[in-house]
This record gives structure tokens, sequence and C-alpha cells, in this order.
């Protein structure tokens, strides 16, 4: 093999991937030609098939299935505003014994600054249960500080958790508007695929059994005016001199036949005639 031959043979494949390439980027496989008048080739395009119905209905039934696994956001939302309700319920609990526990300490004081008082003006067996009852309010009022502490930490508690939970409760009603939009966006398209496959079934059972054959037979001849089309900014001049033509083929046709056509060879050119127009 010359060196020539094997650069031909280089260039012949690099040409046969470029083709194939291109060929393969849209739909994977060559695309088809048909042959119409005037050895012109088309390209013909096919048509997606549908899905059937049955393949709706499976697609569809496992989507509900899924949305039906998901967690309920709107649930989620409820646990949230009765936890908030909760939570703002001790808020109201710790600001009343806050409020008690300060009544106690005033009646404590005062209870101790009584006491005091009687220590003075007793002796005896009496003053030892004054300084005994003194003691107690004394511890008493240890205890009710230490209380106190326990509530300022508890309300301190309940203040944080009302913060978080009236956060989450606002987070659960954005999300709940989200997945509420996006639920109605669903139902539309679900909605519209449904009068989709209705108008499908609809033409499927009103169309004859016949009808399809004759949309194949009609494309080539959808095909065959292509050439035409592309002339069409001069339809009517050329409509115009057709129309003038077989006003006077037929004016022709019309003496010939009064006449008998005395001449075969006649009646052969203008066959021939008529089908030059025509073509």
């Amino acid at each position: 093999m010359t060196m020539g031959s094997i650069g031909l043979a280089e260039e012949t494949q690099k040409g046969e991937g470029f083709v194939s390439a291109r060929a393969n980027a849209v739909s994977n496989e060559y695309p088809k030609y048909t042959i119409g008048p005037g050895d012109d080739v088309f390209e013909t395009m096919e048509a997606t098939v549908p899905a059937s119905l049955k393949e709706v209905i499976a697609r569809e039934t496992a989507q509900l299935i899924e949305q039906q696994k998901r967690l309920s956001v709107r649930d989620l939302a409820k646990k949230f505003e009765i936890g908030l309700h909760a939570v703002a319920k001790l808020s109201e609990e710790s600001k009343w014994k806050e409020i008690a526990t300060l009544d106690k300490h005033i009646i404590l004081g005062k209870l101790r600054d009584l006491l005091e008082s009687l220590r003075g003006r007793v002796a005896g067996r009496n003053k030892e249960d004054v300084d005994e009852a003194v003691s107690m309010v004394e511890a008493l009022a240890v205890q009710l500080t230490q209380r106190e502490g326990e509530i300022h930490h508890e309300k301190a508690e309940v203040k944080r958790l009302a913060i978080l939970m009236k956060q989450a409760s606002e987070d659960a009603k954005r999300v709940v508007e989200e997945e509420r939009s996006i639920a109605r966006a669903e139902i539309e398209r679900a909605k519209e695929a449904v009068k989709r496959v209705e108008k499908a079934l609809k033409e499927q059972e009103c169309s004859p059994k016949g009808a399809e054959p004759k949309d194949h037979k009609r494309k080539p001849m959808e095909l065959y005016g292509f050439e035409d089309a592309i002339m069409a900014h001069q339809a009517k001049a050329i409509f115009a001199k057709v129309y003038q033509a077989i006003k006077l083929m037929i004016v022709s046709i019309t003496v010939h036949l009064s006449q008998g056509y005395p001449n075969p060879s006649h009646q052969d050119s203008l066959a021939h005639q008529l089908l030059c127009l025509h073509y």
C-alpha cells in the first residue's frame, strides 16, 4: 500500500468519525431520509412515543406513596405551637412564683422584726421561745433565698426555651407555606397531566382506524412541496400565471372537444401540456 492510499484511508476514517459523531449528537442513531421529487433528500423527524396510560398511572401511584411517607410538616407545626403555648404557660407560672417569693420575703421580714421586738420585752422561758422562733424565721429566709435563686434560674431557662420555640414555630410556619405552595404546584401539574391523558384517550377513541395510514401517506406530499415553500414570496405571481394558463387550456380543450379531436396526435400534445402544467 502506497503512502497516498494510507493518507486517503486515514482521511476517510476521520470523515466517518466526524459524520457518526454528528449523527449521534442528537439521537444516538443515524437519521432517516426520504427522497422527494427531483432526487431531493429530506430528513424525516420521528415523533417520540408517548408513555402508555398504565405507565403514567404506575408512576403517579409511586409518587403518591412517596408523598405519604413524608413527615407531615403541618403536624410538626402544630406540635411546635403546642410547645410554644406550654412554654408561655411555664413562663407565666414562674412569674407568679417569683411574685409569691417576694411576698414571702416581705412576710418573713416583718415576722422577724416582730420577734426581735418581743425578745427585749420577755425573759426566761418565753425569751427562749422567741429566740427559737427567730432562728426558725432565719432558716426559712435562707431556704426562701435558695428557692428564689432556683426560680430565677428556671425563669431564665423558660425564657430561653420560649425564644427557641418561637423561632422554631416561625420556621415551621414558613416551611408549611413553602410545602403548601409546592403541593399546589404539584396539584396543578397533576391536573394538567390528567387533562392530557383524557384528551389523548378521547382522540384515540374518536380517531378512525384508517386515519394513521393516511397521515403517513400525506407526509411525503408535504415534503414534496418543500421547494414551493422556499419560493413563497413569488406565490402570487406563479398562481396568477397558472390560473391564466389553465383558463386558456380549458378553452382550447373545449374547442377541440367540439371539433371531435380530428387529429389523435393533437390529443397527445394536449395531454402532454396538461402534465407539464401539473408538474
